[in-house]
């Protein structure tokens, strides 16, 4: 398929019309200044007055503002533990990051991709006009999002799905094109997906049979993580045995029709229609106890996924009981969480000694990078790992990962480190899958890296020196050399 193909001119023009809009027509917020010398007990009741997450400052000596956030003021106070009556100025960034009120919402979205900043000072002719949050940007996006969501909603039959499928990929292509961070278009394009799933199981089961049943997304849909269309990884969670032969019969359906639009079958059929992955609550509890407690490959998979699992539909109150039971079996389990983290090593990282890139060894893809085994795995299933054992509920990664850092299992530094590597591997992924696609394949992992330029592989280089840096942590952190994993 080709994707280029697929950002249709009318869709291309209005999303470049949307974002050559020029900032000031944004939403703004006001231009909150607070004096330099101004203390933080005062900027903070500023802040809360007017409803925002920040306060310009004015430097005594008239130069530039500087912008001092909601997060500066706490990480100061309560961790930097400086005195509420300290000077606003001394936490402040200056200058605050400004553009012209006449450049267009691309070049904001550029600035605050590349500047890892979430607020800009809008100005003309050097006077404030307000605050730009990227949110608003993204708010702005979201319009093209909305208009699928409506053409899924509207859908009163499985064919009318198609052409709100093809309105989905003509979007992440539209959005990665534009340079949109990676975690955002996953979000939308999960939350899109996940729509289409449920309209798939609304339009198909009776509803006193929907009201019986959890459909739940697994893998990477489940974490939200999925932007390209891959094989389906779904499953049904039963009330109880009465309805499996009419769930059976769904399952089979909802299979066939999520096919016929352009969702592949799972390899290892982890679908609604084998009888395997459509299970009571108490079988699908026995499944996991059996799990735990018999460690293979296999059943590591089944635990991995499951934790990924994701409710799309029907009574999802199922799929927390089985969660609550998977958090309880593995609580303190030291010997199963380590064997269970030690996957994340399994496959050999892909960089030599002197940190070159190296590609695989032979196959079809020989001399290119498996960016899914060799980058994003060992990064999501150690982060899986370490969640199942700090019983974070969070299932996407870099959700997992922001919930770990908070409760100081990883340092900061480190946890920004790994952000940093996954959203490059995971752009690199995505605009590899999109080429692959235009080049006629369905391959959404390989990365040539004869294709990148100087600066790209030096991203890719660090991504995965990052990786190594993570799979190393892992070892040390369960103690799988003594444990001989």
């Amino acid at each position: 398929m080709n994707m280029n193909a697929l950002v249709a001119p009318d869709s291309r023009a209005s999303m470049r019309t949307l974002l050559m809009l020029p900032v000031r027509e944004a939403r703004l917020k006001p231009p909150l200044t607070v004096a330099a010398g101004e203390s933080l007990r005062q900027a903070a009741r500023l802040m809360d007055a007017h409803d925002l997450a920040f306060v310009l400052v004015a430097p005594a000596d008239g130069g530039a503002l500087g912008i001092a956030t909601g997060t500066d003021l706490r990480r100061e106070v309560l961790v930097g533990e400086c005195p509420p009556e300290t000077a606003v100025a001394q936490v402040a960034t200056f200058p605050a990051l400004a553009v012209p009120a006449d450049h267009s919402l691309l070049d904001a979205l550029l600035l605050f991709n590349r500047s890892g900043f979430h607020r800009l000072l809008v100005e003309e002719d050097g006077v404030p006009l307000g605050v730009l949050e990227e949110g608003e940007i993204l708010r702005h996006l979201a319009s093209h999002a909305d208009t699928v969501s409506l053409q899924i909603e509207a859908a009163a039959h499985l064919g009318d799905l198609a052409p709100a499928h093809t309105s989905l990929l003509r979007l992440i292509a539209a959005l990665a094109a534009e340079q949109v961070r990676v975690d955002h278009i996953a979000r939308e394009a999960s939350h899109l997906t996940g729509q289409v799933f449920a309209r798939v199981f609304a339009l198909l089961a009776p509803p006193s049979l929907a009201s019986q049943i959890c459909f739940v997304a697994l893998g990477s849909e489940g974490r939200g993580e999925q932007i390209l269309p891959t094989d389906q990884d779904n499953a049904f969670i039963l009330r109880d045995a009465r309805c499996r032969d009419e769930a059976l019969a769904l399952g089979r359906a909802v299979s066939a029709a999520l096919l016929e639009l352009g969702y592949p079958e799972c390899p290892g059929n982890i679908m609604v229609r084998n009888p395997e992955w459509v299970l009571t609550v108490d079988e699908l509890h026995d499944k996991v106890r059996d799990w735990v407690l018999a460690p293979s490959e296999g059943n590591m998979l089944n635990l991995a996924i499951l934790l990924d699992a994701h409710a799309l539909a029907g009574d999802v109150g199922l799929l927390a009981e089985v969660r609550t039971l998977l958090f309880d079996l593995c609580a303190g389990n030291n010997a199963f969480l380590a064997r269970f983290a030690a996957a994340a090593l399994l496959f050999p990282g892909a960089l030599s000694w002197f940190n070159r890139l190296v590609g695989e060894r032979g196959g079809e893809h020989k001399g290119w990078v498996d960016l899914k085994k060799r980058g994003v795995f060992p990064l999501v299933h150690g982060l899986r790992a370490l969640a199942l054992e700090a019983r974070v509920e969070a299932t996407g990664t870099l959700s997992r990962l922001a919930a770990l850092k908070e409760r100081s299992v990883l340092s900061a530094a480190f946890a920004a480190e790994v952000e940093e590597a996954f959203l490059v591997l995971s752009r690199m992924r995505l605009v590899a899958g999109l080429a692959n696609a235009e080049a006629g394949g369905d391959d959404r992992n390989h990365l040539d890296p004869m294709s990148l330029n100087r600066v790209e592989a030096d991203l890719l280089t660090a991504a995965l020196e990052t990786v190594e840096s993570f799979k190393a942590w892992l070892r040390q952190h369960y103690r799988l050399d003594l444990l001989g994993l």
